[in-house]
């Protein structure tokens, strides 16, 4: 497979896959920008000048070569402090100086680790580990490990048992054991911070208090079969798949997955989503604010991380705002809306919204602190639709009516439109509103805001410009009778112009009469108020109803219906107070058997409740007074 060593072989009962040697690159690279690397055993080396690259894009090198190496190297590593390389492979190691390329020293060794000041380094051989002090043998650790690791503390991992071993490089103290199997372990530059980067669950972020070792030693205490506890913390652990990373800083772990990202304050950040999980870092130079990778070619990639904005990032998790706002000006204009999506997630959201030169978060984040006006003003500049329909639900949420009318126009939201304007009673804005439907074809909320604004002809006149003759003959005949005959006339037309067009296959003769307006509906209608309702006040009682001397036989009864008015059954009329054991029927609850009551009645037979009765429980004790034209009605028919 390209750019790894993986070869798949073609078996008769299927395929195999199998990797050979490392897809590492045999490359390293000094905090100078000096890179060194190796084709068999011939050394090479080249510094990385500070020129315009994009993001992404492959550095031209000028290789020179450096001398040869004693042995066929696997790995390179550089000191600390840049002055060594070691070669690695074979079963030994050499120490060289990185400007003559001068033998050192050598040794054998399965693996090879520096310590993070540069004067320790340790050499893992089969059963034993042996720690030299500036190129002296100092101490011998023994222990039959897999892999060490280097650092602040000497790390080591048995595969046997799945564990992590820590031990002090001075005197080799044991400071702690952790039940994890490492790939990687990577270290803060000043030691305060470090990833463990799991074989198969992600990796771990943890503080290291070095002060606790110094509690320990000078109180002369031994450690546990866990050693000391208190030294490490677990802050974070990460689901990502890291192949490598780096700490910038003391805040900051870039690693590489299928993409480059950086880890900062508990939350996960992308460089680039464009990176190949076989890219490797090389190191990170601050005064170019670029990091670099290559990958097993050794070819040389770079990407952009300002460290003024690691900086801010720092003193934002410090929570120094203060500091944090003097660096915004080194920052550029493209890597605010990531800041701004770093204040978010740390809680600093008006922060966020000061920062973010993106208008759609500026808009998610105005939102969020209610800030409507700059909400209103994104989405007046975009004349967008699905903004208006969010700013509509939180206007809706907070109670801001006239927002909400405005939000609702520039939606197009009609339908809502109709049922805001008809619960505010806007006669005015309900009546626009149907010309402004029926311009734009939208004829069903057209009509239905017509009939809410109680404009019953321009409810017709709408139904007969649609064509819809049935629909309005019928709507005449309840609404406005004295136009029936023309919408029948029309539909009758209708009903014609279909039959003479083919045979029909319901039969409409029952149709062709001409129908007889109803006088007493035109009455009605008359009668009824235009909306809004008005009501009739109520007169005193006092003015109203009289008192009649009557009683109730058994069986005899009295119905209310649920408005609060009722017409008196006509053997009642003329008495309106009653006396006896039986009580009235009514859906009002009553609270004991009525034994004498008043029962106030007007002049049209009407019964009007203005406060509760000695003996009755009526809710509620309220009603409007209305006019019944009910019995009148059956009547005349």
């Amino acid at each position: 497979m390209k750019e790894v060593n993986l070869i798949a072989l073609a078996c008769d009962r299927g395929t195999i896959g199998i990797q050979i040697g490392i897809d590492e690159p045999v490359m390293s690279m000094d905090t100078s920008g000096k890179v060194i690397w190796t084709k068999n055993t011939e050394i090479f080396t080249s510094t990385i000048r500070q020129d315009s690259y994009k993001d992404g894009e492959q550095l031209i090198l000028s290789p020179k070569e450096l001398g040869q190496c004693d042995l066929y190297p696997t790995q390179l590593k550089h000191s600390p402090n840049g002055r060594f390389v070691t070669a690695i492979g074979g079963g030994e190691y050499i120490i060289y100086t990185a400007l003559a390329w001068r033998n050192k020293t050598f040794g054998s060794a399965i693996d090879f680790a520096w310590s993070s000041d540069s004067n320790y380094y340790a050499v893992q051989e089969s059963s034993k580990i042996l720690i030299f002090k500036n190129f002296t043998l100092h101490r011998t650790i023994q222990d039959s490990s897999s892999t060490i690791f280097g650092g602040p503390l000497l790390s080591t991992w048995k595969q046997s048992d799945s564990l992590l071993y820590f031990y002090n490089w001075d005197d080799g103290t044991f400071v702690r054991r952790i039940d994890v199997s490492p790939k990687a372990i990577y270290w803060s530059e000043n030691g305060s911070f470090l990833t463990i980067v799991s074989q198969r669950d992600g990796f771990f972020i943890l503080s290291y208090n070095p002060k606790v070792l110094e509690a320990y030693q000078e109180q002369g205490i031994s450690p546990g079969e866990d050693g000391m506890e208190e030294a490490f913390q677990v802050l974070s652990e990460q689901s990502n798949d890291v192949s490598n990373g780096i700490w910038i800083g003391d805040h900051c772990f870039v690693f590489v997955t299928n993409k480059l990202c950086y880890y900062i304050g508990g939350q996960i950040y992308t460089i680039s989503a464009q990176v190949s999980s076989s890219l490797y870092i090389l190191g990170y130079l601050p005064k170019h604010e670029r990091i670099y990778l290559s990958n097993k070619e050794c070819q040389v990639y770079s990407y952009h991380i300002s460290m003024s904005m690691l900086e801010y990032q720092r003193n934002v998790l410090e929570d120094n705002l203060d500091a944090a706002r003097s660096l915004l000006s080194n920052i550029s204009s493209t890597e605010l809306v990531s800041l701004a999506k770093f204040l978010e997630s740390q809680g600093h959201t008006e922060e966020a919204l000061n920062v973010t030169t993106d208008d759609e978060h500026k808009f998610t984040l105005a939102l969020a602190l209610k800030k409507m006006d700059i909400a209103i003003s994104i989405a007046t500049n975009q004349s967008n639709i699905h903004k208006w329909k969010i700013l509509a639900y939180t206007a809706k949420e907070t109670s801001d009516i006239p927002l909400l009318c405005k939000c609702l126009e520039q939606s197009h939201a009609y339908a809502d439109l109709v049922l805001l304007y008809h619960a505010m009673g806007d006669i005015p804005k309900l009546l626009n509103l149907s010309e402004h439907a029926m311009a734009r074809g939208d004829f069903n909320i057209a009509f239905i805001a017509a009939f809410f604004a109680g404009e019953k002809n321009d409810c017709f006149k709408k139904l007969m410009k649609s064509g819809k003759y049935c629909e309005a003959a019928f709507f005449a005949r309840s609404y406005c009778p004295e136009l029936t005959i023309e919408a029948f006339k029309k539909w009758q037309d209708t009903i014609k112009q279909n039959v003479s067009n083919g045979p029909l296959k319901v039969d409409y003769s029952s149709l062709l009469q001409v129908p007889v307006t109803h006088s007493k509906a035109e009455q009605f209608d008359r009668m009824s108020p235009a909306y809004p309702i008005e009501t009739e006040p109520i007169v005193p009682v006092d003015h109203l109803f009289a008192e009649h001397n009557s009683t109730i036989s058994d069986g005899q009864s009295m119905e209310v219906n649920t408005t609060g008015t009722g017409s008196i059954r006509e053997d009642f009329l003329g008495s309106s107070e009653f006396s006896g054991g039986t009580p009235f029927r009514s859906p009002f609850s009553i609270s004991q058997p009525v034994e004498k009551a008043s029962i106030p009645f007007d002049n049209a037979n009407q019964i009007i409740f203005e406060e509760e009765f000695s003996g009755l429980n009526l809710s509620p004790p309220l009603f409007e007074k209305r006019h019944i034209l009910d019995d009148e009605y059956e009547k005349d028919d």
